[in-house]
């Protein structure tokens, strides 16, 4: 594709940005030298003569100012000057527009409900759409360039990427053209579609492609060993365990079904899971056995040993993305992006669409999967073997296995509640028949007291378990329906 727009203007913006502080590790000194008709870079002396030429013609053309000595005008009309060229303005972005113009009619808006919650790349005209998975949450629709609003549901799930496929009722569909040439460097300009009625975010490469390492699960406890029993002996406040209902004083005694006795074990278990999975712990509490579910948090976003990171993160109300960490390769770049404005297309300054916006990583960091990588898993998303029932098929056979019991556990309670209540019946006539004579009988009236008071135990109990059993029954199902929905 040859530069055909306004080169020379896109240039001397670029220029004048990157005199200031930029954010990428180093910039190459040449333009890229692998895409065919590159734009040439305007050599820095050349460029700043330029621009105090455009300086000194503006000077003239604005006498009143220059002789009047007005300060205040001089720098008000500096601080317009500065923020026409700044990298957020309106002028900057409209001329990165022509550059997004082949990849907008593929670029599609995910909804859930009414919100948005990604970005999407037509990537096949029989309606396959890849976005971003772990933001998706049913019912889905996808609203395309050209204004329809089309149901969809999720086709497949590429778990370690964090990429899902998902397939609409439309055809003959505009797709985006993957560029699968070199990758991307430092210093390169990327342009992202983040709104069909407004330009492109842009922002410069910082880091050249490399592995993104998992962030581990995090409860929001301390720990403390007593013996043989590790006891929780704090928790945070606005914590995954503090949600669950974990308290100061409880012993955990299982993780998942395994047992634990030393602190080092219990967290490397914990820690083994990425953030937003759901671990149930066995716990004893004032000599009773309780049983809790806690969703694991970020420890980045929650410990406060990252609060000054945090507070960095998080200025000027910026959100990140649930998963922005664990990825086998990104490239890190400074476009800001919101974490809904993920999972669609990017493309470099001459239009090609280098890769797939994943993550929101930080205050100036943005994550995206190179082209190289997201190719071969287009393919083996379409194939149908990642869809969510297979991809879950080890939790949906485990569930299934724990509905079928519990349902015999329902099914046999009913009738094991009548003969508890017959029996009681019977020890209550006893304990009637041994009043009327209670002289002779005081024995066998004991013995009937002792015997009602075990059968009431016995079916408070059984009440308690058919409830306990109905309720895990309904978690199961509604875990279910998301496993085999892909939107868990």
């Amino acid at each position: 594709m040859k530069f055909p727009f306004r080169a020379f203007k896109l240039l001397i913006l670029v220029i004048a940005l990157s005199s200031g502080p930029v954010w990428s590790q180093e910039a190459p000194d040449d333009p890229p030298k692998n895409q065919e008709d590159s734009p040439k870079s305007t050599p820095p002396a050349e460029a700043r003569a330029e621009e105090d030429q455009a300086g000194k013609a503006k000077e003239a053309d604005d006498e009143g100012v220059g002789q009047s000595g007005d300060a205040e005008t001089r720098r008000e009309s500096g601080s317009r000057r500065r923020s026409d060229i700044s990298r957020l303005s309106g002028n900057f972005l409209e001329v990165f527009e022509p550059v997004v113009q082949g990849t907008r009619p593929a670029t599609v808006e995910v909804l859930s409900g009414q919100k948005r919650v990604a970005m999407g790349a037509i990537v096949d005209p029989a309606g396959f759409v890849l976005t971003k998975q772990s933001e998706l949450k049913s019912p889905l629709t996808c609203e395309l360039g050209d204004g329809r609003t089309v149901a969809a549901y999720v086709y497949g799930v590429h778990q370690a990427t964090d990429l899902a496929l998902l397939k609409i009722d439309a055809s003959s569909l505009p797709v985006v053209h993957w560029n699968p040439g070199p990758p991307v460097e430092i210093g390169y300009w990327l342009a992202t579609l983040t709104d069909p009625d407004k330009p492109p975010a842009v922002g410069i490469v910082g880091v050249k492609e490399r592995l993104i390492r998992p962030t581990a699960g995090f409860m929001g406890v301390n720990l403390g060993q007593e013996e043989s029993h590790v006891i929780v002996s704090n928790v945070s406040d606005n914590t995954p365990a503090m949600r669950a209902g974990i308290r100061a004083g409880d012993v955990i005694l299982e993780v998942n079904g395994e047992p634990f006795s030393e602190i080092s074990a219990l967290i490397a278990k914990v820690q083994s899971y990425p953030p937003g999975d759901e671990i149930t712990l066995k716990l004893r509490r004032d000599e009773k056995e309780i049983v809790l579910d806690v969703v694991l948090g970020d420890a980045e976003s929650l410990n406060p040993q990252f609060e000054r990171s945090n507070q960095q993160n998080t200025m000027g109300g910026n959100l990140l993305s649930s998963r922005r960490r664990n990825f086998p390769l990104a490239v890190q770049h400074d476009t800001v992006l919101k974490p809904d404005e993920c999972g669609g297309p990017v493309v470099d300054i001459n239009g090609n669409v280098v890769g797939v916006n994943i993550a929101r990583d930080g205050r100036v960091s943005s994550l995206m999967l190179p082209a190289t990588l997201v190719i071969p898993i287009v393919a083996e998303l379409k194939s149908g073997q990642l869809a969510p029932a297979v991809v879950n098929r080890e939790s949906i056979d485990e569930i299934n296995r724990t509905l079928q019991d519990l349902h015999t556990t329902v099914n046999l309670s009913p009738a094991g509640n009548e003969a508890a209540r017959k029996e009681l019946d019977q020890f209550r006539k006893d304990e009637q028949k041994a009043r009327a004579n209670l002289d002779k009988a005081l024995e066998e009236l004991d013995k009937a007291r002792e015997s009602r008071l075990r059968s009431e135990i016995a079916l408070q109990q059984a009440a308690e378990e058919f409830e306990s059993a109905k309720k895990e029954i309904e978690r199961l199902q509604r875990e279910l329906e998301q496993l085999v929905s892909g939107t868990r």
